[in-house]
């Protein structure tokens, strides 16, 4: 939790920041999404998207411009800062479900979570997601590009929802994942 910068962003109460980081080799957790993108943009003009890291040909070709923020990928040094300075509101974890995204943690889960104003999760119903988000309690599930655009919906619609959601995440993360609680643990064990 001292690793991530506790910083209040003043943010436009008119929209809902919606984060998406990765590189290419989250390509083909992403595209299955793709129609869903476009109709979520066109049902929700309150929605704005940030883009961090790998920006796809496809996603440019659904959204406008003006509809997304796009970030390239900075130093490890300034990663933290800059993630804490988004002031995103949904924070996104698609990870198709195979033997590799299986093996992966919920890194972007826990960092969305710890923030001063955490961000509410939807992430795939897969590998470390499956195994550690309550769906409905610490964050949001999917299975498909349906179910991803209905409760990405909700929380597009529900604020009070997202802010529950968000700090439920917090507290588990730092029940759980909290390593100046968790390592000593670990050592005495």
């Amino acid at each position: 939790f001292d690793d991530y910068e506790q910083v209040n962003i003043a943010k436009d109460p008119s929209k809902v920041n919606i984060l998406w980081q990765g590189g290419i080799a989250h390509y083909e957790d992403w595209y299955p999404l793709r129609e869903s993108l476009e109709k979520i943009t066109n049902k929700y003009p309150q929605v704005h998207w940030t883009i961090w890291g790998a920006l796809f040909p496809w996603f440019k070709d659904r959204i406008p411009p003006h509809r997304y923020t796009y970030k390239s990928w900075c130093h490890y040094e300034e990663y933290k800062l800059r993630l804490a300075m988004i002031g995103h509101d949904i924070n996104l974890a698609p990870l198709t479900d195979h033997v590799f995204n299986r093996c992966r943690s919920a890194i972007k889960w826990y960092e969305s979570s710890v923030l001063k104003n955490p961000a509410a999760t939807l992430a795939q119903n897969t590998g470390a997601y499956k195994a550690e988000i309550e769906d409905g309690q610490t964050g949001l599930l999917f299975n498909d590009p349906q179910e991803f655009e209905d409760k990405l919906s909700l929380l597009i619609e529900n604020e009070t929802e997202r802010k529950r959601l968000a700090t439920n995440a917090k507290d588990w993360v730092n029940e759980n994942r909290n390593a100046m609680t968790e390592v000593p643990k670990w050592v005495q064990y």
